[in-house]
């Protein structure tokens, strides 16, 4: 299986050489799902070691090697700090529709992004529902004070 990996990889090299690309081994990382990494084994793109990592992050979407299942801490994490810029913009009580309606519209890409890569556990559609949950509240008895 290694030296398949390795025969890959030199083969990338040397496409790359061809064609004037030169692949960046810091952009470059090497995981094994479904079990432990080989650390051991050293692979090497233009000279430089490839990296061996425990999760791999695909269209915004946090992949867990060893499980295969999805993170999705780092979504959560954007899509609070997204929300709060934009409820400081539209600030206390004078909200536009049109931009509310936007801004909800930005948050559900932030927060579903690249979901279609991985399967939703019923723990992961509780944690979204919840986000939903305390930002309407936020919102609407925010507007009501106003």
């Amino acid at each position: 299986m290694l030296f398949c990996l390795r025969k890959q990889v030199i083969m990338c090299e040397n496409f790359g050489a061809e064609w004037d690309i030169k692949f960046n081994p810091l952009k470059s990382q090497l995981a094994t799902f479904g079990g432990n990494n080989p650390s051991y084994v050293e692979i090497s793109i233009n000279g430089l070691s490839l990296q061996w990592v425990d999760r791999v992050r695909y269209l915004g979407i946090d992949f867990l090697c060893k499980s295969g299942r999805t993170d999705w801490s780092h979504n959560i994490r954007m899509f609070y700090s997204q929300f709060n810029n934009i409820m400081s913009v539209l600030g206390n009580g004078s909200h536009d529709d049109c931009t509310f309606a936007q801004s909800i519209c930005f948050l559900t890409l932030i927060i579903l992004y690249g979901g279609e890569n991985s399967v939703l556990r019923e723990s992961d559609n509780r944690k979204i529902g919840i986000i939903w949950n305390n930002c309407f509240r936020y919102i609407f008895s925010m507007f009501l004070m106003a």
